[in-house]
């Protein structure tokens, strides 16, 4: 439901060559079953001096319609039309022409709360931080279930302090939060001083964009609410292009790796980087098993990876049974054997 018209325009008229305070980055394709109730969620939030810069990736369907509509109906509302170049190159072009002092990026199948912007923007400011985080929750479309999840933003591993760094938990800095970028706000000057920018691959773009950006944050502070519902199991998100582009995983951690290796970041966070490695890589393969080949490929990839990586004089240092039992598993087993029993697993089932 929109904002009334007349309560717009007196925004508008109030607060006219104001710098938004936030910007709202919606990288749109085939959205069009939730893309109404995505934008309504924005447009309404309590937070007013905000923009919203939408990008139309080459939709096929109604995307493009629906967002001319509140185009013109909200003067905050701004939208871009691409070829289908994808969510990376999206957010990317969108950065250039934002204007707000922090920026935020939503996915166009989810939705906000009311506060979601007001809430992280009171936070950032007020500690002068450089990323806030919130908790976020999960909607399983199939199931018709709502969950919180956990590893958006774990408390159990955040230091018990307002602001933090990497430097603060080294170990487990990249198990505090995973790397969707929706459950967090950014500094502009953070991204734009660093030449932060997404990968332009079609899957884990997000991956180097956000835990490069928390690495180079000073201060990082948190928002310990649900503020964000991510919709899945729906078969119109990114995760649906899975097998067209199997290998983007191992582009964005190798991507990273050799960042942090070049901002000498790497003997800090090495441990840390290794479990998310072995994390992002198990979760990736699994979801391979009715393409043989490609899960071969991958877990000889992985296998390569680990090596280089040094992790089996590193195995102790994981501090975690069950991804030491599958770097062992990278390392020990052949990729025939193990595609082998993961059928006959899931035979059982």
């Amino acid at each position: 439901m929109f904002m009334s018209v007349i309560s717009l325009s007196a925004f508008a008229l109030e607060n006219k060559g104001v710098i938004p305070k936030v910007s709202v980055i919606i990288p749109v394709y085939n959205a069009e079953p939730y893309l109404r109730e995505c934008m309504d969620s924005i447009v309404n939030q309590t937070l007013k001096n905000i923009e919203i810069i939408c990008v139309d990736d080459g939709s096929t369907d109604m995307s493009s319609k629906i967002l001319k509509e509140y185009e013109k109906k909200d003067f905050r509302v701004k939208v871009i039309t691409q070829k289908n170049k994808g969510a990376g190159v999206a957010r990317n072009v969108a950065i250039k022409i934002a204007r707000g002092k922090y920026f935020v990026f939503v996915d166009s199948d989810d939705y906000a709360e009311p506060d979601y912007l007001e809430l992280m923007y009171r936070k950032i400011v007020s500690k002068d931080a450089d990323v806030c985080v919130c908790s976020a929750a999960r909607e399983d479309v199939k199931k018709n279930k709502i969950f919180v999840e956990k590893r958006l933003l774990d408390f159990s591993l955040v230091p018990d302090k307002e602001v933090f760094s990497y430097k603060d938990i080294p170990k487990d800095f990249f198990q505090f939060t995973n790397t969707v970028a929706w459950n967090k706000m950014f500094k502009r000057d953070l991204i734009v001083n660093n030449n932060l920018s997404f990968q332009e691959i079609e899957r884990c773009n997000d991956y180097f964009f956000v835990y490069a950006s928390l690495v180079k944050a000073n201060k990082i502070t948190t928002v310990d609410k649900v503020l964000y519902t991510q919709r899945i199991n729906h078969g119109i998100n990114l995760h649906s292009a899975l097998y067209k582009s199997p290998f983007c995983f191992l582009e964005a951690s190798s991507k990273l790796h050799d960042w942090l290796v070049k901002e000498n970041k790497y003997n800090d966070l090495q441990d840390s980087f290794i479990k998310a490695f072995i994390k992002l890589s198990n979760y990736n393969i699994l979801r391979f098993k009715d393409y043989k080949n490609i899960y071969i490929d991958a877990f000889n990839m992985v296998r390569q990876k680990l090596e280089e990586y040094n992790v089996r004089s590193r195995l102790d240092n994981l501090q975690n049974a069950c991804l030491k039992r599958v770097a062992q598993i990278f390392l020990e087993q052949t990729a025939e054997h193990r595609y082998k029993e993961i059928i006959r697993s899931y035979d059982k089932k």
